[in-house]
């Protein structure tokens, strides 16, 4: 695992106009993962904390057109320099169904302790490219396992389950046990079945989507 090669333009352009607005952006997420694995991404997430969704709303416009998605937790998408952005706030206390309440003055840490994975809880702000680990999850990735963030709140959404069968399909790590047995647990009963086909899709078309099965199968999805 090696360092991060140079920011994208288009991640510093928007941190850059949330500074600005007197806000801060923070790349999480899939890109600073794959960045750390050496693997290509070009689909931007970024948490922007200290600002209300409006004056995000403002300070994304001076950048092109915008599209908000969501009413109680809105995502901001941009296209910006031929890539795709999405831009959220900070969220906290994790409600069934994976859902969340918005908390701008939340810090990048305490954010990053609602996600799944410890490898998905890495944050890197595109301006001082500072590293937010809280949870350790380079030396996950350098260990090549998967390990949840929370036990107690892993379970808030059961597809995470299924997105953890995709991932050993997609990088070919291995899961903790701890996690195999959390997974065990799952109750599927409320999740629609089209979110469970998306994602059962993602797995059967990564390159290592027998082992990706077998995870599921342990973890009794």
């Amino acid at each position: 695992m090696g360092p991060l090669p140079q920011v994208p333009q288009p991640a510093r352009r928007v941190a850059q106009a949330i500074a600005l607005a007197g806000g801060r952006a923070w790349l999480v997420g899939g890109w600073v993962r794959d960045q750390l694995l050496g693997r290509p991404g070009m689909d931007l997430d970024l948490e922007v904390g200290g600002l209300d969704a409006e004056a995000i709303d403002l300070a994304l416009s001076s950048l092109g057109p915008v599209m908000r998605v969501g009413r109680a937790f809105p995502v901001f998408k941009l296209q910006l320099d031929g890539c795709a952005l999405d831009i959220s706030q900070p969220r906290s206390d994790s409600l069934p169904g994976g859902q969340a309440r918005v908390d701008p003055e939340l810090s990048i840490a305490q954010s990053a302790a609602r996600r799944d994975l410890r490898i998905n809880a890495i944050a890197l702000d595109p301006l001082s490219e500072e590293i937010q680990d809280p949870f350790d999850g380079r030396s996950d990735l350098k260990n090549r396992i998967l390990r949840a963030v929370d036990e107690h709140h892993f379970l808030d959404d059961p597809l995470r389950v299924l997105r953890v069968a995709r991932f050993v399909a997609q990088l070919d790590f291995t899961v903790d046990e701890a996690l195999i047995a959390l997974g065990s647990q799952a109750d599927w009963r409320d999740v629609a079945s089209e979110r469970l086909g998306i994602e059962l899709c993602k797995l059967l078309r990564a390159p290592f989507a027998p082992e990706g099965i077998e995870a599921a199968a342990r973890m009794k999805v």
